[in-house]
């Protein structure tokens, strides 16, 4: 028990003291990059703006301030000749993956209730901020986006504004089997109901391809769910309890849009674990190399590039359409290898 709250004391010491001053470094950095680049401007907007994602980056960086906590706490055992004393005491190398393991379980949870129920909000508010501010663009308008409404229908609109309900150019395609435009359906004003997901075309008309015929109409009333339910993605903080809402509705959402939320759901279930993986990792990683005089210094250094690596295959594996679930499969094999070398008389088990 003594132990126990000494190598949280020590490395949440470490973890702290990390996060601060990598957030403090990330923004300082932000400062001067939004000074250069951002014209239009003023310092006290930048300030702001600083000010507004200040918390947002603190919890961002947290998975690599677990890691070089965790690197830094190693580095002062061994300094202090604590690992002897570790072994003189029977703490054995399964206590210390426990204590590893819980450190970054504590975190985890911790990290998930402050971002999921505070900081995606803030980053919500920092991006209409940057948007609004920086980029000269209002956060209640989307602008020239085309949306997936089902496998032969798509919709474009030049302008959405949220603050007014009301749009320009909207044009509806609707395609045949073998890729030709079938009709086409386009009203230069038009306005929404999103409380009953319906769009109205005051003045429009509609250009049937094969048929080469053209009709107007007036005060054209189209009922599209799957249209609002990606407009809607945009306008709430990507949470995880948002994604997985979003997601469950997926019998109105295009493949496309699936795949997209399925990426984003499994990036903030990795992101979480990032917090369990990087402690057990490293200190399982230094006590398998432990009797290599200079491999198991190295060795602790593998997990952050180990965890940039598959966050680049992930992003690639996404974009040639590999369902993003099996993507979870990396984390929990690192947790299974784990048990199995450590936990179990697979490996015989490494001592100090």
């Amino acid at each position: 028990m003594v132990f126990t709250r000494y190598f949280f004391a020590r490395f949440f010491k470490y973890f702290l003291s990390i996060s601060v001053l990598l957030a403090c470094i990330v923004n300082f950095i932000e400062f001067f990059e939004k000074i250069v680049h951002v014209r239009q401007a003023s310092i006290h907007t930048i300030l702001n703006f600083v000010g507004i994602n200040l918390i947002p980056s603190f919890f961002d960086l947290l998975p690599i301030a677990c890691w070089l906590a965790s690197c830094l706490l190693i580095k002062e055992f061994y300094q202090q000749n604590e690992w002897e004393s570790i072994a003189l005491l029977n703490i054995n190398n399964r206590t210390l993956l426990k204590l590893a393991f819980y450190v970054g379980l504590s975190i985890a949870c911790l990290s998930f209730i402050f971002r999921e129920v505070f900081v995606e909000r803030m980053v919500f508010n920092s991006e209409q901020f940057k948007m609004e501010n920086f980029k000269q663009k209002s956060a209640q308008k989307i602008m020239g986006k085309w949306l997936e409404i089902a496998p032969n229908i798509f919709a474009y609109f030049s302008m959405l504004d949220f603050s007014t309900n009301s749009g320009t150019d909207l044009m509806l395609l609707f395609i045949n089997p073998d890729f030709s435009i079938q009709k086409v359906l386009s009203g230069q004003t038009f306005e929404i109901k999103p409380e009953i997901n319906e769009i109205i075309i005051r003045s429009g008309a509609s250009f049937d391809v094969d048929n080469n015929l053209q009709e107007k109409f007036l005060n054209k009333h189209i009922t599209l769910p799957t249209f609002f339910s990606q407009i809607k993605i945009n306008f709430e903080p990507a949470t995880l309890f948002n994604l997985l809402k979003n997601f469950a509705n997926k019998r109105i959402l295009p493949p496309a849009v699936q795949r997209s939320l399925q990426h984003q759901i499994t990036n903030k279930v990795g992101f979480y674990l990032k917090f369990i993986l990087y402690p057990l990792l490293t200190f399982a990683l230094f006590i398998f190399f432990w009797h290599t005089h200079i491999l198991k210094w190295v060795a602790i250094f593998a997990p952050y590039p180990l965890f940039v690596g598959y966050s680049i295959m992930s992003d690639f594996m996404f974009s040639v359409g590999i369902n993003p679930w099996l993507l979870l499969i990396f984390y929990f094999l690192i947790l299974f290898v784990t048990y199995l070398i450590f936990f179990t008389n697979f490996i015989r088990k490494c001592k100090f």
